[in-house]
C-alpha cells in the first residue's frame, strides 16, 4: 500500500506529541530528511513539553527550527486556541495559521480545533509522517516495523481504529 501525501505548505510545525512519536522511532532524523520544506517546533513546546526528547541535534543540524509567536495575530490567535487545548497545541496552532503552515498532530480534539479555526490547514499525522519516509526512502519492512513498535513503547501512540492509516501500521507491526 504505496500513497504518496502531498505536502501543500511550505513548512511542516510538529505539536509536542508528534516531536515525541518521532523521536521514539530512533530513526527521527532519516525522517525529518524525507520532508519536503521545513520543519519547526514552537520554542515552548522545544523547552517545556518534550522534555525527555532531546531534540537538540536536529536542531543544530538545521533540521528543525524553533519559532515563537512573533506577531500580535499570532498571540491573539494563541490566546484564543488556549481557550481549548493546552498550550503547546495552541501556541501551535497560532503559528501555524498566521504563518500558513502544515501541523503535524496525533491529537484528535486538537485536529478538530484547528480544521474548525483554519479550515484549509494541512494537518498530518505521525502515521502519514512515517509512511512517507518509508514509501520515498525504501525502508526495509524490519526497519518500519522497528519504528512503528518504538512509538508504541516508548511514546505510548497507536493510530485509532478510525484512522486512515490504522490498517497500515498493523500490517506493518504484526508482520511476520
Amino acid at each position: 500500500m504505496s500513497t504518496s501525501i502531498t505536502f501543500s505548505h511550505d513548512c511542516i510545525i510538529l505539536d509536542a506529541c508528534c516531536a515525541i512519536t518521532l523521536y521514539a522511532t530512533k530513526h527521527m532524523e532519516a525522517i525529518l530528511q524525507a520532508l519536503p520544506g521545513g520543519v519547526a517546533v514552537a520554542t515552548f513546546v522545544l523547552d517545556e513539553e518534550i522534555l525527555r526528547s532531546n531534540l537538540q541535534p536536529f536542531v543544530e543540524q538545521g533540521l528543525i527550527r524553533t519559532v515563537s509567536p512573533d506577531a500580535e495575530s499570532e498571540e491573539n490567535a494563541f490566546v484564543n486556541f488556549a481557550v481549548e487545548l493546552d498550550d503547546g497545541e495552541a501556541v501551535t496552532g497560532a503559528i501555524a495559521m498566521h504563518r500558513k503552515w502544515a501541523i503535524a498532530t496525533d491529537d484528535r480534539k486538537a485536529q478538530r480545533v484547528f480544521a474548525r479555526h483554519n479550515p484549509g490547514v494541512q494537518l498530518l499525522s505521525t502515521p502519514e509522517l512515517v509512511k512517507h519516509w518509508a514509501d520515498t526512502h525504501s525502508q526495509p519492512i524490519e526497519v518500519v516495523r522497528e519504528a512503528l513498535q518504538n512509538i508504541e513503547t516508548q511514546a505510548r501512540y497507536k493510530p485509532s481504529a478510525g484512522h486512515a492509516l490504522h490498517a497500515w501500521w498493523q500490517s506493518i507491526v504484526h508482520a511476520s
